[in-house]
């Protein structure tokens, strides 16, 4: 009798592991199943590595690693501030997108004897370059103004040697002035920059 109820007990304890193994079985493959059904919306959590060229250009990023070298097309004013002059500057990408590099060496000035510089040294970007439907925001410093030279030729040369280099990149039609966020209605008083800015071939020599 003792016999019978030994095995009567084994019994029971196996059909009771074997149903519990089938309900952690079954959760599993539910869990599973609920993971592989939730997806991210189009363009978001991707890796920066894994985002299409479409999506960087759109947002006015460069879609070159860094440390590739890439050679610009800067403009730069001539000896009588009549025209501007093209000048091909190879430098080496880094973390910096191009349109914040192209600033940053027009801020440098010019390497090629003859030709001036187009913005005072002591201005600066105070935000990246923001590239939204082809325009470029180019957000400076007061000193961008403020130790700015002055007089309508040297206005003329500043902001088209900024218009002119920046839309040399593609993607990008025209370019609109800020200074520390707020839009700048003039640079010297001779131009009028409350909109867009479009590229002026007619100013560039040759």
């Amino acid at each position: 009798m003792w016999f019978t109820k030994e095995r009567k007990g084994t019994t029971v304890t196996r059909h009771l592991s074997l149903v519990a193994l089938v309900v952690v079985l079954v959760m599993v493959i539910m869990v599973a199943g609920s993971a592989g059904c939730t997806k991210s919306p189009s363009g978001e959590g991707k890796p920066e590595d894994e985002r299409t060229s479409e999506e960087k250009t759109s947002e006015g990023e460069s879609t070159l690693p860094a440390g590739e070298k890439v050679t610009l097309t800067l403009y730069f004013p001539d000896s009588q501030a009549q025209y501007l002059v093209r000048e091909a500057r190879e430098v080496t990408k880094g973390d910096t997108d191009l349109p914040d590099l192209v600033i940053q060496e027009l801020i440098k000035g010019p390497t090629t004897s003859g030709l001036g510089a187009s913005i005072p040294k002591e201005a600066k970007l105070v935000s990246p370059v923001k590239v939204e439907d082809g325009v470029a925001y180019v957000d400076f410093n007061k000193e961008f103004q403020t130790k700015h030279w002055g007089g309508s030729a040297g206005e003329l040369m500043t902001v088209y040697s900024i218009v002119n280099s920046l839309t040399e990149l593609e993607g990008i039609k025209s370019v609109v002035f800020l200074i520390e966020g707020k839009p700048l209605d003039s640079l010297a008083g001779h131009m009028d920059l409350t909109g867009p800015v479009e590229r002026n071939p007619d100013l560039i020599a040759g």
